[in-house]
């Protein structure tokens, strides 16, 4: 069948950036959100997306970071949270921005938060609070990616959150919770 509603689309101020778009289904949570009493099999699917701009970190330390940066700010349980990081399209090293300086290489991570629906409401506040202040996610970012090895100039250098998502919540039953997030990860 057709799917029917508003679509909402910004574009980005920088096309030089963009290296792929992924498009989700779901409620937009921008304040908070509440949910009347649902079954216990009924479990919320929080799923956000951030990017920032950083040099000097593999892949793996940039996850297992970002991680531990997300557990904090959103106040959610590690065993919660799925996340995937993807490098964007690889930088010429003769590429610079608009004052002359090299590139950094920009990092995309999709997360998703599965917990019970009568939780999903903090995470959403604190979600909404990233998006509104970057800077305190970037602090708590930079800290991690410290602890797991990643030079302490170059994240002082190159380190700048370029976006933080609003989320989109789904209540799922328990059953299919692992399906969507394969879906959703692709």
């Amino acid at each position: 069948g057709d799917l029917g509603g508003q679509l909402d689309w910004l574009v980005p101020e920088n096309f030089s950036q963009v290296t792929h778009y992924m498009v989700y289904f779901g409620h937009e949570c921008m304040q908070s959100i509440y949910f009347s009493t649902q079954p216990a099999s009924e479990l919320a699917v929080i799923v956000g997306f951030l990017a920032f701009q950083l040099d000097g970190a593999t892949t793996s330390q940039v996850e297992i970071a970002v991680k531990a940066a997300l557990v904090q700010s959103l106040g959610v349980p590690a065993s919660s949270l799925t996340v995937a990081v993807t490098q964007g399209a690889g930088r010429r090293l003769a590429e610079l921005d608009e004052n002359g300086r090299r590139l950094a290489t920009l990092w995309m991570v999709t997360y998703i938060v599965v917990i019970p629906v009568d939780q999903a409401n903090s995470v959403v506040v604190a979600a909404a609070a990233a998006n509104a202040d970057w800077t305190i996610f970037a602090q708590v970012l930079a800290t991690e990616l410290m602890a797991g090895g990643v030079d302490g100039t170059l994240i002082a250098a190159t380190l700048a959150v370029t976006s933080f998502s609003t989320v989109t919540v789904q209540v799922v039953s328990s059953t299919f919770v692992a399906d969507i997030i394969a879906s959703l990860l692709g």
